[in-house]
């Protein structure tokens, strides 16, 4: 390995062991499945599916649960879940509470947010984030609909694993699945370290909630870096219960 890894850097590349180092998010999880026994993934703020398909590719067999509340992508969605008999699909939004709100629709959908695009966004995602359009859309509690969901796996016992994507709104995800959250060992959030939306809680916020709510922290992965000044925008944050 020590021979391999000095001949990568002379061509500027580093060798990392996977299993031991965790270098992607990819590899991370996938040694945390293992170990867990998840068997059913709660993907909430789906958008088209992305992370459903990086799961399969990274070997995961288990059943998916998409929620994604903007209408043409859970058309395309459901296109792509439609051959996969473990991966389900929810029209709608997770939240605090039940109830009907808009969303506003960005050019480049993965910026959907219930929250707006503040102006930092705007000037880091210029032909990203104007928005389209606003849709009313419904959003749940994860602790009203969790039950029923987890009958279409028909598994004896569920081991979920919850991710999270929400744009600004993954703590309220969270404060509707307060019995949910006894059940689950694991999540993802995208935590921003830099605010992209208009009220929404920064990374140290998060993090205290996470704390609060018994779970530490297993890794952090890049999403977004600002390339003008090298600043950390967004990160994908794994936490795990503490035993």
């Amino acid at each position: 390995m020590r021979f391999h890894r000095r001949f990568a850097k002379l061509f500027g590349y580093d060798l990392l062991h996977i299993k031991r180092r965790h270098p992607s998010l990819e590899a991370h999880l996938g040694v945390l499945f293992k170990q867990i026994g998840v068997n059913l993934v709660l993907d909430v703020g789906a958008n088209i599916g992305q992370y459903a398909i990086l799961l399969r590719k990274n070997g995961y067999k288990g059943h998916i649960i998409s929620f994604e509340p903007v209408a043409r992508n859970i058309t395309v969605l459901k296109a792509k879940a439609k051959n996969d008999p473990r991966w389900h699909v929810c029209p709608y939004g997770l939240g605090s509470q039940k109830e009907f709100l808009d969303i506003n629709v960005t050019q480049l959908s993965t910026f959907s947010s219930f929250l707006t695009p503040n102006k930092y966004a705007k000037q880091l995602f210029a032909k990203d984030t104007p928005i389209e359009s606003i849709e009313r859309v419904e959003v749940k509690c994860l602790d009203d609909v969790y039950d029923n969901l987890c009958t279409l796996t028909e598994i004896d016992t569920v081991i979920p694993y919850l991710k999270m994507d929400t744009q600004g709104y993954d703590l309220e995800v969270l404060k509707g699945a307060q019995i949910v959250i006894q059940h689950i060992e694991a999540f993802q959030s995208e935590i921003s370290l830099i605010p992209l939306y208009a009220d929404m809680p920064d990374h140290i916020d998060a993090l205290k909630y996470f704390k609060e709510l018994g779970f530490s922290l297993t890794g952090m992965y890049q999403v977004t870096r600002d390339r003008s000044n090298q600043l950390l925008v967004e990160m994908e944050c794994v936490m795990r219960k503490r035993s």
